[in-house]
């Protein structure tokens, strides 16, 4: 199995907190991002890949000979958002750059996890069929902001609408998937058919329209340290218990 980080952003709103720092490597607690991530995904003993932007890529190579991480990192080519391939461009780039073949968790560098990972692997290969993480938002009026499913009694996904005025449920996807190695080639085909390159949401709607996806209930938070607000809750968070530490340099 292979684990690959998306970190090809360019995090503009961060810019007051981060300046010229990938989202990823912005510290929360005593660790960056980056590191808590790496070190949740290497408790599973899988390859972890790397995908960024050129204006970040040197960043990211510092950082891995620093703390001397066994990730493969690749530059997708863009220098500004202006050109830049979005998530599912950078998606179907690494699977390509890195020949992919091979079952694929996809995660997001600027996302805060406090569950260990090994439990989504675990729940696969009892059963593998892709697997997407899901949780349960009690907000309906922030529902309409996310990818918004439905499940039946067996976890198996039955409808994914990415933003819908009117969500029909309280279950919502977490940008973290988990592709079977028959489905790795799918968002080359879907971004070949002229979809959406950005919002994975529009890549899950065109899965879960054609294969048989489950969802996951996460047994704990998934934090976008993509603004502010956000970030501040990651520190919380990350000030009340120590994550991962068998793993990240002490």
């Amino acid at each position: 199995m292979k684990g690959l980080i998306l970190a090809g952003g360019y995090g503009t709103r961060m810019q007051s907190i981060a300046g010229d720092l990938p989202k990823a490597l912005i510290p929360v607690g005593e660790n960056t991002v980056l590191d808590t991530l790496v070190a949740n995904l290497a408790d599973s003993n899988i390859d972890i890949l790397l995908v960024t932007n050129d204006k970040y890529v040197t960043q990211f190579e510092n950082w891995q000979k620093e703390q001397h991480q066994p990730v493969e990192i690749i530059s997708d080519g863009s220098t500004t958002p202006d050109n830049r391939l979005g998530a599912i461009g950078d998606l179907e780039f690494a699977i390509r750059s890195f020949a992919v073949d091979d079952d694929l968790l996809v995660v997001a560098a600027d996302n805060f996890i406090s569950f260990q990972l090994s439990e989504m692997i675990w729940e696969f290969k009892q059963r593998p069929t892709m697997l997407l993480a899901v949780w349960e938002n009690k907000d309906r009026k922030d529902q309409s902001n996310r990818g918004v499913l439905e499940m039946n009694e067996d976890s198996r996904i039955t409808s994914f609408v990415e933003k819908p005025k009117e969500p029909r449920s309280s279950f919502a996807a977490a940008p973290i998937y988990l592709f079977p190695r028959s489905l790795v080639n799918v968002p080359g085909r879907y971004l070949a058919q002229g979809h959406n390159h950005d919002a994975p949401g529009f890549l899950m709607e065109y899965i879960v329209s054609r294969y048989e996806v489950r969802g996951w209930r996460m047994p704990g938070d998934v934090i976008d340290v993509g603004n502010p607000e956000s970030y501040q809750r990651a520190v919380r968070l990350a000030g009340k218990r120590k994550l991962f530490s068998k793993n990240l340099n002490e």
